[in-house]
């Protein structure tokens, strides 16, 4: 589906992510459903409290947690969200065998209690290749297939779009455990309009402004592809 628009019917979607403002990378497919008349779900496994905010002062993981449990919910709201929900899992400790467990059942019980069209989810690689990511994608991924839901999940980039993503990002990591051997899937679908949606839930994300690729894109032209166009790769279970 190379160089097309989202489909053009409004679907259930239900966002599976790890930290507050991962909805970012999937902000045009679901705001697009929403106008459309779809309907959008948000699982949230962390309250994102290891992150480092962009507010020019320092804050305990506690305050930063509960900042961004605000801007998730209000970025969600702009998304047309019917349900958001936040589970306090550790920031940075989702791969730890104990949590993968409590994971998995509060994924499940979601997933089974909205009964989406399709999820929205990382990929094996994790995007960015951060270890709670990839816990998210294993997980929700062995869900889906046993629930039987299609599944979009987040590519980067290609690379004759942006060849030093990786580079970029690994520049920009300020916490977290990577795994710098981990490979994401190539997309087979490509989404673009304009760049409202990323912006405004930039916006609502005051305290992770380094979520902008204006930041850390030194080239002007692919920060500004990143901001309208995402790409995935579509799993049919």
């Amino acid at each position: 589906m190379e160089g097309r628009n989202i489909s053009q019917n409004s679907l259930d979607i239900a966002f599976v992510g790890a930290h507050p403002d991962d909805e970012f990378l999937a902000a045009i497919a679901l705001w697009y459903n929403y106008k459309k008349g779809g309907k959008n779900y948000f699982f949230c496994a962390t309250r994102g409290e290891k992150g480092k905010g962009t507010l020019y002062k320092k804050m305990s993981d506690e305050e930063m947690g509960r900042i961004r449990e605000k801007e998730f919910y209000a970025s969600c709201t702009y998304l047309g969200a019917r349900d958001a929900r936040i589970f306090g899992f550790p920031d940075s400790m989702l791969a730890l065998d104990p949590l993968n467990n409590e994971l998995e059942k509060h994924i499940r019980a979601f997933l089974m209690e909205t009964m989406p069209n399709i999820v929205i989810t990382f990929g094996p690689g994790g995007y960015t290749k951060h270890l709670d990511y990839i816990t998210i994608s294993d997980i929700t991924l062995r869900i889906c297939r046993e629930l039987g839901i299609p599944v979009l999940v987040i590519t980067p980039p290609p690379n004759h779009i942006c060849p030093n993503f990786h580079d970029m990002i690994a520049a920009k990591a300020n916490h977290g455990v990577y795994d710098r051997n981990a490979k994401d899937y190539e997309h087979n679908i490509h989404i673009y309009n304009s760049e409202e949606a990323k912006l405004e839930v930039i916006r609502h994300h005051a305290t992770q402004q380094s979520i902008d690729p204006r930041r850390f894109n030194k080239d002007k032209l692919q920060a500004q592809y990143m901001l309208n166009n995402e790409y995935y790769r579509h799993i049919i279970i």
